[in-house]
């Protein structure tokens, strides 16, 4: 499995990825969720190093453009995510909707 950085060299050139920012709230769409882990998984590429919401629930990572599935760890155990939505990361940055779970916090 091959996991992407923030910078990646290609060919002595330094490719900068998309910014990709979003946030997850609890289910009531108030309160944000904290702590939880959020993932980039491409077939290319594999999958990202996890980013993890802070105190207003929103995540913050860098990948390269492309198609991608976005993943939700809700559980710290879980050998699969939680919820799963196609995303189209496009340069220089992309903006995902907002995200309700159905935890507000890592279990």
């Amino acid at each position: 499995m091959t996991r992407f950085a923030a910078f990646s060299s290609l060919g002595g050139t330094v490719a900068l990825g998309a910014t990709v920012r979003g946030q997850l709230v609890c289910q009531d769409g108030k309160a944000p969720a904290t702590g939880i882990a959020v993932t980039l998984n491409n077939t290319q590429t594999g999958r990202s190093v996890p980013a993890f919401t802070g105190g207003t629930g929103m995540y913050y990572m860098t990948a390269p453009a492309g198609q991608y599935v976005l993943e939700i760890w809700l559980s710290k155990q879980s050998k699969t995510p939680s919820a799963t939505y196609p995303e189209t990361v496009k340069e220089p940055q992309t903006d995902i909707p907002r995200i309700p779970v159905s935890a507000c916090s890592p279990q």
